[in-house]
This record gives C-alpha cells, structure tokens and sequence, in this order.
C-alpha cells in the first residue's frame, strides 16, 4: 500500500465503527470500497471512469460535475472521497454541492486530498489540479454548506506517511465534514 492510500485508509476506517451506509465517491479499483464492505457497511462505489473501477467490485457510473442535484440512493451515513474531488471540474464546489446533498443530517463526510501550499504560485496556476490550501478548503466547505470538524495534515512517500503540523510542508489532507 503506498504512503497516500495508508494515511487515507489510516484516517477513515477508524472513524466507520459499526456498518452503515456508506458512498464511495472515485472509487477508483475500488480497495476503500472493499474494505468497507468486509466490515460490515453496505457501500455503493461510483465513479466518473468505468476504466478505473476493479474488477467484481460494483460501481455505479456516476458524474458529480456536470449538476448541483446529483443524487446517488441516499442519504447516506458515510461519504468518502479520497484523492478524487481535486479531479472534478473547474467548478470544485458542485462535487462537494453534491455531497453534501447525498450525505444523510446526522452523516459525515471524509475527503483526502492533495495539500496545496501557497494561493497563486506560478506552478498552482498551471496545474489546476494541485489540490488544495486550507483557506480555500474550510472556504468551500462552508460555501456549499459542509462544516470542517476536523483536520489532518501528512507528509507522505511511496510507502509511508507522518502526520505534521499545517504549517509545516503537508502535501495531503485529510478533512471530516458535517452539514452546517
């Protein structure tokens, strides 16, 4: 497991303590969904490329980019999104719109993603998906009406991953969020 998916896996499986449901946002080869699954929680697994979703492993094909009324089955407990909102579109706020939309009252989402360090450096402008600060993320949270309750920074490399202080050099994220 590589250093990014340990610190992802580390950070949320703790918090899912009993089965619930759960949505996998990104899915991907679908190894968070999988894991959910084998402790207990119905999980429905989505993701925009049917290319990257592993094989026995069901997943919708679902894009969160396109509308603000995505909605996938829910409410939902649970929603992860691990390495995947950075990716969505030039509007990020709709992914988290929908989101937000899908997450039950009382749910919790989980997002990890990619630590950006600076507002407007010549290599963020290039590169739209650079991830995140931590101005632009509580900004967007609260923006589409989600609420940062916790926050972890982590510095991580092909196999490992310690967690640092914000103002350190983090390049990963990891944020719990609950509605407003």
């Amino acid at each position: 497991m590589t250093g990014a998916r340990q610190f992802a896996s580390d950070m949320i499986l703790p918090c899912i303590t009993e089965p619930c449901r759960v949505l996998d946002v990104g899915a991907g080869d679908g190894w968070l969904t999988v894991a959910l699954r084998e402790r207990g929680s119905d999980v429905t697994a989505v993701d925009i490329n049917p290319d990257r979703i592993a094989f026995g492993v069901h997943c919708l094909i679902a894009d969160f980019t396109r509308s603000h009324h995505v909605v996938i089955g829910g409410p939902f407990d649970i929603i992860c999104a691990v390495y995947c909102l950075q990716h969505l579109c030039d509007d990020e706020a709709v992914g988290w719109t929908n989101i937000r939309r899908n997450l039950a009252p009382t749910g919790r989402a989980f997002v990890v993603g990619r630590y950006r360090h600076a507002i407007g450096r010549e290599q963020d402008r290039a590169d739209p998906l650079n991830g995140h600060n931590l101005h632009g993320l509580r900004s967007l949270a609260l923006a589409t009406g989600l609420d940062v309750v916790r926050l972890v920074c982590a510095e991580y490399g092909d196999t490992h991953y310690r967690t640092i202080a914000e103002t350190t050099t983090p390049n990963v994220f990891f944020a719990e969020l609950r509605h407003l």
